[in-house]
């Protein structure tokens, strides 16, 4: 069919560059207005039916914005259209599916949606509406939970959750703001978690004021608060020098708050694992997923390497974990996991050809050489046997199990 006065693209013609590759493959005339079943012809306006040869994609595009160069609405930079198997969130970015809670979304959308839909924190559990392209963007979800929260303020977050109070964290009275505001029996109440820098002088990374400025800072919002209308007595500040589970317990049990709510049934552990930063519960999984269930060799050098923070930082981590049900590391330490050694291997120990027993591990020989065989035994003599660097120790052979 030639070109006529009505349209400005023939049937067969194609569009291809470097954003698109489209062939026309029909058109037609599209009344302008159609209301209460009166059609208006007047401004008519043309639509194209093509057919996308990078997607296969089949769809009708206006006249107007063919011509300006738009593409397909399913593989254009737009994302108009989403396909599945193409450009939906499980096929193009599959590991943000563990946030969204509904299967169907996985497959509805495209994962620069400006859509609001249900995600599950993956830390905390909290489900909540965000924008899918956020969470695209950030790689993560903007959480209560999450690092950038300081550990005081998750830490009292945690026991509002426990006691099903709804605050409102970060409220701004003039552009200040207050980590808490509530309301209980028609009173209103702001606490703040102070941190050290409040207390003493700190180091820059903490804060760029002095304790000076810092001080009057407080001091200022105080009374901006009252002339708001907070009583005196409802302006709560916690002492939160330390991020440690027991200083925090400590200071919100002699606190205000404990006349205020029944804090009898808090969880104080729960507290802390919330409070915690999210790398602490990765490291703990790690090692209980990788060490605890499938035995393999990982030592604590290659955990430093894999989350970027110093040995005795991953130890601190484990035992924090421990301490909170995570992991079972002292297990694992009592056995001889030690820094730098891999995960414990059970050992066979032999002299004159006979097997004298089979062992946790070359570090519990060592340790217990003396008692077992009445004889000191070296750690590392024993595991270079082992992999067979040394032909024996001793007049003992070993062999891993």
């Amino acid at each position: 069919m030639g070109r006529t006065k009505d349209f400005k693209v023939d049937i067969g013609q194609k569009f291809k560059d470097d954003k698109r590759d489209l062939i026309i493959i029909d058109r037609v005339t599209v009344p302008y207005n159609m209301r209460n079943n009166i059609t208006t012809y007047k401004n008519n306006h043309k639509q194209y039916q093509y057919k996308c040869n990078k997607c296969g994609n089949v769809d009708w595009i206006e006249e107007g914005n063919l011509l300006k160069g738009i593409g397909c609405g399913v593989c254009c930079s737009t994302h108009r259209i989403t396909k599945k198997g193409y450009n939906d969130i499980a096929t193009t970015d599959p590991w943000m599916c563990e946030y969204i809670v509904n299967e169907e979304d996985w497959y509805n959308y495209t994962c620069r949606s400006s859509k609001k839909i249900l995600m599950k924190c993956p830390f905390c559990g909290k489900i909540k509406e965000y924008k899918i392209n956020a969470l695209y963007t950030y790689g993560k979800l903007s959480c209560e939970c999450g690092d950038e929260k300081p550990y005081p303020e998750k830490f009292m977050f945690n026991i509002f959750t426990q006691l099903n109070i709804e605050c409102i964290t970060q409220y701004k009275i003039n552009k200040k703001r207050y980590d808490f505001y509530f309301i209980k029996d028609e009173v209103e109440y702001i606490i703040e978690t102070h941190g050290i820098q409040h207390y003493e002088e700190s180091f820059k990374n903490i804060t760029p004021r002095s304790l000076k400025k810092e001080q009057e800072n407080d001091e200022y919002k105080y009374k901006l608060a009252i002339q708001n209308g907070i009583r005196p007595e409802n302006y709560i500040v916690i002492d939160f020098r330390y991020s440690t589970l027991e200083w925090g317990k400590e200071h919100i049990l002699n606190s205000r708050l404990n006349e205020i709510f029944n804090l009898n049934n808090i969880d104080w552990l729960q507290c802390e694992g919330y409070a915690l930063k999210n790398i602490v519960k990765e490291v703990c999984n790690y090692w209980y997923e990788y060490v605890e269930l499938e035995n393999k060799n990982i030592t604590f050098k290659e955990l430093s390497n894999k989350f970027g923070v110093k040995i005795n930082t991953i130890q601190k981590y484990l035992q924090k974990g421990e301490n909170l049900g995570w992991c079972n590391y002292k297990d694992y330490i009592n056995k001889g996991y030690e820094i730098g050694a891999r995960t414990c291997k059970r050992v066979k120990v032999f002299k004159d050809n006979i097997l004298l027993g089979e062992y946790e591990s070359a570090y519990y020989i060592a340790k217990h050489s003396e008692e077992l065989f009445k004889i000191k035994l070296q750690h590392t003599h024993i595991c270079k046997v082992c992999r067979g660097e040394l032909k024996h120790h001793k007049g003992y052979y070993f062999e891993y199990s």
